[in-house]
């Protein structure tokens, strides 16, 4: 896979994505995003989590992308782009695996549990809440 040639196919992967590719696009940038480096409290844990949380909503409001709130997060579409299956379309997957697969190789598999562990309390939360270009969160104000 040419790294380079799907990074430059952003516009067209969120442009054309349904819910479910939004989610798994925003959980591979979570995934890039997240600190995957361990925790010694519960505190620590949700303080990177947030910090990770808030770069996805800035990524998606300076993109004017949009993701309505969901009533749970489907994981199988998440298994499915991760692994190229029938949910999540070619330039989704392909894009987002450009966006995050490089951590899986570089990445001990512990760091890797603990950015995906991270990750997916992100997309949860976004998913829950979704994200619209108003957003007023105790940690998250767009000005």
């Amino acid at each position: 896979m040419n790294k380079n040639i799907w990074q430059n196919m952003e516009s067209t992967a969120w442009r054309d994505a349904n819910i479910y590719e939004k989610l798994f696009l925003t959980f591979c940038l979570a995934f890039d995003f997240v600190s995957g480096e361990m925790t010694n409290s519960e505190h620590e844990f949700w303080n990177l989590t947030l910090d990770a949380e808030k770069k996805i909503r800035e990524f998606l409001f300076e993109r004017e992308i949009t993701i309505p709130q969901q009533e749970e997060f489907i994981f199988t579409t998440l298994a499915d782009g991760l692994s190229k299956g029938r949910v999540i379309r070619p330039v989704q997957t392909n894009y987002g695996i450009a966006l995050c697969g490089e951590n899986f190789v570089k990445n001990s598999s512990e760091e890797n549990e603990r950015k995906f562990q991270k990750a997916l309390q992100v997309i949860e939360r976004i998913a829950a809440m979704g994200v619209t270009n108003t957003e007023e969160l105790p940690y998250y104000k767009i000005n």
